[in-house]
């Protein structure tokens, strides 16, 4: 004849389902000590202590303020770009009275020289351009040609040049 037996993990759980009810049964309720005292379950819980109402958990679908504060993308870098200078105020130029006629009659002109270049031939009234030591244009107004001196007004610069 031949013997049957349960497999071993049968055999575990069958012995797991008798002990087991009597185990737990056991350890939820409180044992009296000798002293007429309450001995406290293993939780750790003292059954004669009125339970304490503790602070319900956060909703885990909501983000905390921190969470939310680091998915934001960091802000772009502020580049200052510096305002370019402003242009250099154009130099008077370097004028040079070269000749003086006077005729009776006539009005007086004048030969000047400027920034030792270019020569012109002047009279009252007369209006021309130069160009400065920088890139700048110069609009030039001669307004008196005499035989003490020629005066010269520098438009864009609001000046009244007088040269002997």
């Amino acid at each position: 004849m031949t013997q049957k037996y349960l497999p071993t993990h049968c055999t575990f759980v069958v012995l797991t389902l008798l002990v087991a009810p009597g185990f737990l049964l056991a350890e939820d309720t409180p044992k009296p000590s000798p002293l007429g005292e309450t001995v406290p379950l293993k939780s750790g819980k003292d059954v004669s202590e009125p339970a304490k109402k503790t602070e319900p958990l956060p909703d885990p679908t909501e983000l905390s303020a921190e969470f939310r504060d680091a998915l934001k993308p960091p802000a772009p870098p502020v580049v200052k770009v510096a305002a370019p200078p402003p242009p250099a105020s154009p130099a008077i130029p370097e004028m040079v009275v070269k000749a003086l006629v006077e005729t009776d009659g006539q009005p007086a002109s004048a030969m000047i020289e400027i920034n030792g270049k270019a020569q012109h031939i002047i009279t009252a009234g007369s209006t021309f351009s130069v160009r400065d030591s920088g890139a700048q244009y110069l609009t030039l107004v001669v307004k008196r040609v005499a035989a003490d001196g020629v005066e010269i007004e520098i438009v864009e610069l609001k000046k009244v040049v007088k040269i002997r």
